[in-house]
């Protein structure tokens, strides 16, 4: 892998993550969850380059969001969907998600976090600024149909500075 300015990542940031997906990875060498997600967006804020993912509060990864500033997000070539598809279904609570989907977490010493083998592209990050979404402030009420009448399990906003991003150099 090889470093990349963020601000020369040219990609098409509106496919990156409704087709192609991402494993959002959080966590410290011993306690770490990778899950697959699928809603984000990539800009400047503050002068920075940032990410803006979104976790729901029942998912395990959840907690290691909250106990830890950064995170990952590894960008897989398709050859990977079956395996992202597992990381996104299924809870690192209660089986070993790497040993059962076949992915592989690299350990990087220099954030503290993971990510996963044979990622296209793996951004490092730093958390900036998080928040829940709250049922008052959609103003377009027809999004809560994403929630299936359980408004308890609303998305948390995190907007992330990327620190380091890494290209795959095959």
């Amino acid at each position: 892998m090889i470093r990349m300015n963020a601000k020369d990542f040219d990609v098409k940031i509106f496919e990156k993550f409704d087709k192609d997906w991402a494993l959002l990875t959080a966590g410290d060498y011993n306690d770490r969850n990778t899950m697959t997600i699928s809603w984000g967006f990539m800009g400047t804020l503050y002068g920075k380059s940032v990410v803006c993912v979104f976790v729901r509060p029942n998912r395990h990864t959840y907690n290691l969001m909250e106990k830890y500033d950064r995170f990952t997000l590894s960008f897989m070539d398709e050859k990977y969907r079956d395996a992202m598809t597992f990381m996104g279904r299924n809870s690192g609570a209660s089986i070993d998600k790497y040993k059962e989907s076949g992915l592989e977490p690299i350990y990087d010493t220099d954030s503290g976090v993971s990510y996963i083998k044979g990622a296209r592209y793996v951004m490092k990050l730093k958390k900036l600024y998080a928040a829940p979404l709250k049922e008052e402030y959609f103003i377009d009420k027809s999004l809560l149909k994403f929630y299936k009448e359980d408004l308890s399990d609303l998305h948390k906003m995190y907007i992330a500075e990327i620190t380091s991003l890494l290209v795959n150099e095959e």
